[in-house]
């Protein structure tokens, strides 16, 4: 793979490295490649440059399940990383994202979560990914339909920090036609409309095209004013020294109405699973400009509270209590579970191992976790068991066939299950 002399392109990557500094320090280096040209670009320059750049490489690839060919080009992957002597490290997308279940959001983030599990166990300074031009202006025009605020309009970063190393993307200052490697897989997924950043690129970008042939680098240009932009509104918000876990309303409002808004932003941006649409946002503003004294939840995991002096972002504790008794309540929110009365059941957390029938089926409870579309965060449920047999599962109004067994058992146990959902404060 090692050529005498670098292509014109290859060049331009290597003076760019160099230029940005974007491997000082940086020793050993992960490439995430997914076997398409792109990917298969930068592993091509990194592997011909890796002893000018003084970077040790290791190979990362997630083979997504969506394809026939995806296990050929894993196995081609692997082969050739075996042949190379480069790491190479792999995993598939769960069953439950590689069919029915796949989004672009939901494997993206299985992705970079396994990106950082590599990163961390096998010590690795950086992680490059082959985003390039086209990527960017993509990005920043999804973001734009789907009504994105400003902040978002920056595009991908260049380089971020990410697990105890770096994310970066040294290919966003090339165009799509620049990357030549020439052993690659064409993804066939990628001509398909289904998802929007097909969409976007194999539809409405070439449209856009016929109205301004440059609109890739107009949308790039976007990209890197909006940044510029949003760096000096956030140096000034930081200089301002206002911001910390509260917020001082006299300070706060001391600042034009305009930078108020920015402030407000930036304190959001904090709380990195707080996700509030615009209405809501405009709503808290106006509650912070108001006199009066507030105290409600504004999303699933947080409140907002102001008083007199201040304002500021609080954690909803949620957690669901189970309530058994032994006697009939006569409530119709209560659930009903029959048991056998010589053994010793318990209510627990699931755990490895648990099984349940329902309609004549045994299934593993993990299996009908995901044939029923139960998220993950979703599935660390209290459940009634007898060993691993499930009798019941309160919180999803769930009773087994083994329950309905004893329906008409002389000899039996009978609880009744009720399901509080608590939240306060953390």
């Amino acid at each position: 793979m090692t050529k005498l002399k670098m292509s014109p392109n290859e060049y331009k990557f290597y003076k760019i490295c160099l230029e940005k500094k974007f491997f000082d320090k940086k020793r050993r280096v992960l490439v995430a490649v997914s076997g398409g040209q792109d990917s298969m670009t930068l592993f091509s320059w990194l592997y011909d440059l890796r002893e000018k750049l003084e970077v040790e490489l290791g190979v990362v690839h997630i083979n997504h399940k969506v394809r026939k060919e995806s296990d050929d080009e894993e196995n081609y992957l692997r082969a050739k990383m075996a042949e190379l002597k480069i790491p190479f490290y792999f995993a598939e997308l769960p069953a439950n994202l590689s069919l029915d279940f796949f989004t672009e959001e939901k494997a993206r983030e299985f992705r970079y979560n396994y990106f950082k599990k590599v990163m961390k166990e096998e010590a690795y300074d950086a992680i490059v990914t082959a985003h390039h031009k086209a990527d960017q202006a993509e990005t920043v025009f999804m973001r734009l339909v789907t009504g994105r605020r400003l902040r978002h309009l920056r595009g991908m970063e260049e380089r971020q920090a990410f697990e105890d190393g770096e994310l970066i993307r040294p290919l966003l200052d090339f165009e799509k036609s620049e990357l030549d490697a020439e052993t690659f897989f064409e993804d066939e997924t990628n001509h398909e409309n289904e998802h929007l950043r097909n969409r976007v690129r194999n539809l409405y970008l070439p449209e856009l095209a016929k109205e301004n042939p440059r609109i890739i680098e107009a949308l790039v240009d976007l990209s890197d004013e909006t940044s510029r932009a949003m760096n000096l509104i956030e140096q000034s918000i930081k200089d301002l020294q206002i911001l910390g876990e509260r917020i001082s309303l006299s300070e706060f409002r001391l600042h034009s109405e305009d930078l108020q808004y920015f402030i407000l932003q930036d304190y959001f941006a904090g709380f990195q699973d707080l996700q509030l649409n615009k209405r809501t946002f405009n709503e808290v503003l106006k509650i912070i400009q108001r006199p009066q004294q507030y105290n409600e939840v504004i999303s699933k995991n947080y409140f907002f509270i102001k008083n007199s002096k201040e304002f500021y972002i609080s954690k909803v504790k949620s957690e669901k209590k189970v309530e058994i008794m032994t006697e009939n309540p006569n409530d119709s929110e209560f659930l009903k579970i029959n048991l056998p009365i010589d053994v010793e059941y318990k209510l627990r957390k699931r755990e490895a191992g648990d099984k349940i029938k329902l309609h004549g089926q045994t299934k593993m409870l993990k299996k009908f976790f995901i044939d029923n579309k139960v998220a993950l965060e979703d599935r660390d449920v209290p459940v009634i068991a007898v060993g691993s047999e499930i009798y019941a599962i309160p919180v999803m109004n769930i009773v087994s066939d083994l329950s309905f067994s004893l329906q008409s058992a002389t000899i039996k146990l009978i609880i009744w299950t009720r399901v509080h959902i608590e939240e306060g404060e953390a």
